[in-house]
C-alpha cells in the first residue's frame, strides 16, 4: 500500500514539476487548440502547458483526501480507488508529455492530423483498463463503482453489477484503443469513444436494474 501511495504522489506532482522546469525552454507562442481535422485552431501563451499539469495536481490532492476519509469508514475501498486514481492521473500526465512534445514542436509541426487524437484516445483507453480491474473489488459507496439507485440496493447488487461494469469498462477501454488504430477517418475517430462510453453507459444502467428486479426488489 506504502508503494501505491508514492506512486500516486509521483503521478501528482510529475507533470507540474516537469512543465516548471521545460517552461523557459518553449517558444513564447504554442498550439492552444486543435480542431477536429488536427490543425491548430488557436495559439497561446507557454505559459497554458501549466494548465493540465495544475488540474492534475489539484485534482490529485483532492482525490488523496477523499480516499483518506473514505478509508476510515470503508479501509477495503482505498486500495481500488488509489488505483483508479493512479490509472486517471497516469493517463492525464502522459497527455500533458503529448501536449509538451507538440509545443516544442509547434514551428515543424503545425498540423497533427490522426496522430494526436490517436494517442489521446490510446491514453483514455488504457485508463480504462485498471478501473475496469479494480471495481469488482469496490464495496459499495458514494464514490466509485458502477452507481444507480438500482445498484445501490443491497450488497447483491452491488456486487453483480461492479463485476458486470468492470467487464464492460474493460471491454470499452479494448475498444478504444483498438479501433483508434485501425480507423482513418477523422470524424469516426473522434466519435468512437464518444459512442463506445455511451453503450458502455447505457449497458450498465440497463444491467443494474435487470439485477434489482431480479434480487433486490
Amino acid at each position: 500500500m506504502k508503494a501505491l501511495h508514492r506512486i500516486f504522489v509521483a503521478l501528482t506532482c510529475f507533470p507540474v514539476v516537469l512543465s516548471l522546469l521545460l517552461l523557459p525552454l518553449l517558444p513564447e507562442r504554442i498550439p492552444a487548440h486543435y480542431n477536429l481535422y488536427g490543425e491548430v485552431d488557436r495559439w497561446g501563451s507557454r505559459l497554458e502547458v501549466l494548465l493540465l499539469p495544475l488540474c492534475c495536481f489539484v485534482g490529485g490532492l483532492l482525490w488523496r483526501r477523499l480516499v483518506g476519509k473514505l478509508s476510515l469508514v470503508q479501509p477495503q475501498n482505498q486500495k481500488p480507488m488509489l488505483i483508479a486514481g493512479c490509472s486517471l492521473l497516469a493517463a492525464l500526465d502522459a497527455l500533458s508529455l503529448v501536449i509538451l512534445f507538440y509545443s516544442f514542436s509547434a514551428a515543424d509541426v503545425p498540423q497533427t492530423g490522426l496522430l494526436l487524437p490517436q494517442l489521446i484516445y490510446i491514453l483514455l483507453g488504457l485508463s480504462l483498463l485498471p478501473l475496469g480491474a479494480a471495481m469488482p473489488k469496490v464495496k459499495r459507496n458514494g464514490v466509485l463503482g458502477l452507481r444507480t439507485r438500482w445498484s445501490m440496493a443491497s450488497d447483491r447488487c452491488w456486487e453483480l453489477c461492479q463485476r458486470a461494469g468492470g467487464k464492460s469498462l474493460l471491454l470499452t477501454g479494448v475498444l478504444i484503443i483498438t479501433g483508434s488504430q485501425l480507423i482513418r477517418n477523422q470524424l469516426w475517430l473522434n466519435l468512437l469513444p464518444i459512442v463506445l462510453l455511451i453503450l458502455d453507459g447505457i449497458f450498465c444502467i440497463l444491467y443494474s436494474y435487470r439485477v434489482w428486479k431480479k434480487y433486490g426488489s
